[in-house]
């Protein structure tokens, strides 16, 4: 049986560090970045998520001392546990905005849920700072976005909301498409050496 652990409790205090350059978060301890992939004639500059909680969802529940309450509460805190799933809670609204390659801005006001992608693998996560890992999860597929899909040009300014015809297209390219990658480095920056090591999910 899976269980959810809202690691946020027994970790560093959450800090979100939006860095307008490459349109990424950065989250917590372990340290998960929320990237956007490119698009086609597209730079994207800002990210933004409504609420930005790193989740792991443990593969089963922890049990200590028969399930004692305090035990859990305190010594529990202090071990690792199983993580079958990796990702963050968006708060169900994502905001991207950009420019595009012959001009033109847009806002991208995208409805998604929850982003928690399931692992192939379990991965060992500590609930202190004794074992540093870091993660990439990288929003959509590269190319599915494209200048010309957003109709921009000098002086256009496009707004994508929950009404537009392309929203649900676009939230459906973040949900079903994004994929979470080990960042060896930790720079916060997906390398083709762990792109081509392959998605943990």
């Amino acid at each position: 049986m899976r269980r959810f652990l809202p690691l946020t409790l027994s970790l560093l205090t959450l800090s979100l560090l939006p860095r307008a350059a490459d349109a990424s978060i950065y989250i917590g301890n372990p340290k998960l970045t929320v990237r956007i992939a490119a698009g086609t004639g597209l730079t994207f500059q800002t990210l933004t998520l409504d609420q930005a909680v790193i989740r792991a969802d443990a593969c089963a529940p922890t049990a200590l001392n028969s399930g004692n309450p305090i035990e859990l509460l305190g010594i529990g805190k202090l071990l690792p546990h199983s993580a079958c799933a990796i990702g963050v809670e968006t708060g169900d609204l994502l905001t991207i905005t950009g420019v595009g390659s012959t001009g033109g801005t847009f806002e991208l006001e995208l409805a998604v849920g929850d982003l928690v992608r399931t692992l192939v693998a379990s991965e060992t996560i500590w609930p202190d700072s004794s074992v540093s890992k870091a993660f990439i999860l990288e929003l959509a597929a590269p190319g599915w976005v494209t200048e010309s899909t957003l109709g921009l040009s000098n002086g256009v300014h496009t707004v994508v909301d929950a009404q537009h015809i392309l929203h649900d297209d676009l939230v459906d390219a973040i949900e079903l498409d994004s994929a979470l990658f080990r960042d060896d480095n930790g720079d916060g920056v997906l390398q083709s050496g762990e792109r081509s090591a392959g998605r943990l999910d």
